[in-house]
């Protein structure tokens, strides 16, 4: 199942320069200064407060996946039983501010933005590239939950669709990753001209799709079929 649907993801974003691909001994940097979606001044050490945290990044004003990939972040931490974890984001986009990042995120996420160089400084130590959509004013970038110690260090890189409480509480763990990471591509469909959408768009949805059936079928195997 795990292959099949990492060979959709490739059909549609062979073509895409966005990416994760996290150096070795990668770590955030704590000393980065970020405001917060109330405009409070923070460093991410401080926002961390000596909490392991999952990572997502987002674009705050995107109208494709993120909100939903923060939405799902939420929850498989609160069903998986992990509540001294930290859920951050940390904003893509640095013309955005606290008030898009409230708007996206609400309170119960602590939202963070920053200036260009804290954002570059932030993507660049954990290897991320997002690529600027000028024709409609997004961020095309990896739609990815990244878990990092209380120091800073990204113990695993996650999917931010079809994941399991489990996997999640496991990864907090520092337990080893049994599955190959499947990563979509936040406002692909969006990101090409006309009449080239279609296969990004049809990819993202079949994905999609498997992604949730794939985990309907691996519950229904742990616990059996409903009576």
């Amino acid at each position: 199942m795990r292959v099949l649907l990492l060979a959709l993801l490739l059909v549609g974003t062979a073509q895409a320069s966005p990416g994760l691909v996290p150096p070795e001994g990668a770590r955030l940097p704590l000393a980065a200064r970020l405001q917060d979606q109330h405009g409070r001044w923070q460093t991410l050490g401080a926002a961390l407060a000596g909490h392991p945290a999952v990572v997502v990044f987002a674009d705050w004003t995107c109208r494709a996946l993120c909100g939903t990939s923060l939405g799902l972040a939420r929850m498989a931490l609160a069903e998986g039983g992990v509540p001294e974890v930290r859920l951050v984001a940390l904003g893509l986009d640095p013309r955005d501010g606290p008030a898009d990042a409230l708007a996206m995120a609400g309170d119960d996420v602590l939202a963070l933005s920053g200036d260009a160089a804290t954002v570059a400084a932030l993507t660049a130590a954990v290897g991320l590239h997002a690529e600027f959509d000028a024709a409609n004013d997004q961020f095309v970038h990896p739609v990815a939950l990244l878990v990092v110690a209380a120091d800073g260090r990204l113990l695993r890189v996650l999917p931010g669709f079809g994941l399991a409480p489990e996997e999640l509480s496991a990864a907090v763990r520092g337990e080893p990753d049994r599955w190959q990471r499947l990563l979509l591509m936040c406002h692909q469909a969006l990101q090409a001209g006309p009449g080239r959408w279609a296969l990004p768009a049809l990819s993202l949805a079949a994905t999609v799709t498997l992604l949730v059936v794939g985990g309907w079928l691996l519950r229904l195997r742990r616990h059996g079929a409903p009576r």
